[in-house]
């Protein structure tokens, strides 16, 4: 049996079979499911970042902060401290604390820029000129901070600050990262410290 199938003013003789496959090609008759082609809505990705898990810290009448746990405050000198990462070990990243009291200073007969580079010779191990400065906010007033490069006891960069606290006694602050220490990570703790440097009530 033939079936005619006209298409314009012109009619050809098909088969059954021609029928079927031409009308399977036209998307007529055909019960197979197609592929879906809209797109399914993603689920939105939070856009907010979870916040920094920081670890207080505390020496003498001053808290602090940062994103990582630091020793405990090992005794470098008179009135003077440390504290490392890791906590234990040889340090890659240390935190230097130097207090200067008014009798100190006193005692001391130097100015400001003088009793700086007497902390940071004696303490720092720091006696040449700073190859530049960074500005940093650190008791909610601006400190320029110098940098050094260094050699000993390995090498890293070094970054200083004097500041004077509401006492009027001041503190050198000291930033020490070897150059093997990730300077990301030596930026995020010496950011989260300055901006979280506290003095309490005695």
């Amino acid at each position: 049996m033939t079936y005619s199938y006209r298409q314009t003013a012109y009619s050809y003789p098909v088969t059954a079979m021609a029928l079927a496959l031409l009308l399977t090609s036209c998307g007529h008759g055909s019960t197979a499911a197609k592929p879906s082609t809209a797109t399914k809505p993603t689920a939105a990705k939070a856009s907010a970042t979870a916040p920094t898990k920081l670890y207080a810290h505390a020496w003498n009448q001053l808290t602090f902060k940062a994103p990582v746990q630091l020793s405990k405050p090992t005794k470098l000198g008179l009135d003077a401290v440390y504290l490392q990462v890791p906590a234990s070990g040889a340090a890659d990243f240390e935190l230097l604390l130097v207090g200067i009291s008014t009798q100190m200073a006193k005692r001391m007969g130097l100015d400001e820029a003088g009793q700086f580079k007497y902390v940071k010779s004696t303490f720092f191990g720091m006696a040449k000129a700073p190859s530049g400065h960074v500005p940093r906010r650190i008791f909610e007033r601006a400190s320029r901070g110098e940098v050094f490069e260094r050699a000993i006891p390995k090498p890293g960069m070094l970054e200083t600050h004097l500041v004077t606290l509401p006492d009027g006694s001041r503190l050198v602050i000291g930033f020490r990262s070897a150059k093997s220490f990730p300077a990301a990570q030596a930026e995020a703790i010496t950011t989260a410290v300055c901006s979280t440097l506290r003095v309490t009530a005695p």
